[in-house]
């Protein structure tokens, strides 16, 4: 994926999505799956991934706002 595409792809409001533009914006590596998945099942998972961080009081930057914009995409396809 063209990095200037993606920097405008995580053009939203947000913590995560300013911190996700300036690391690929700075040169951060970047890899996107050639195939789509639904945006809710990325979003099931990433909320189970969630609860462990929470439980084990792991800092996280971004993460529940992530999870909560993957759950208001539904069904819309998502590369990761």
């Amino acid at each position: 994926m063209d990095r200037d595409h993606l920097i405008g792809l995580l053009d939203r409001d947000g913590e995560v999505f300013v911190a996700w533009r300036r690391a690929v914006a700075a040169g951060a590596i970047i890899r996107v799956s050639d195939g789509g998945t639904p945006a809710s099942a990325l979003a099931a998972m990433y909320t189970r991934r969630l609860r462990l961080i929470q439980r084990r009081g792991t800092p996280e930057i971004g993460f529940a706002e992530a999870v909560r914009a993957l759950h208001a995409c539904g069904e819309a396809g998502a590369r990761v």
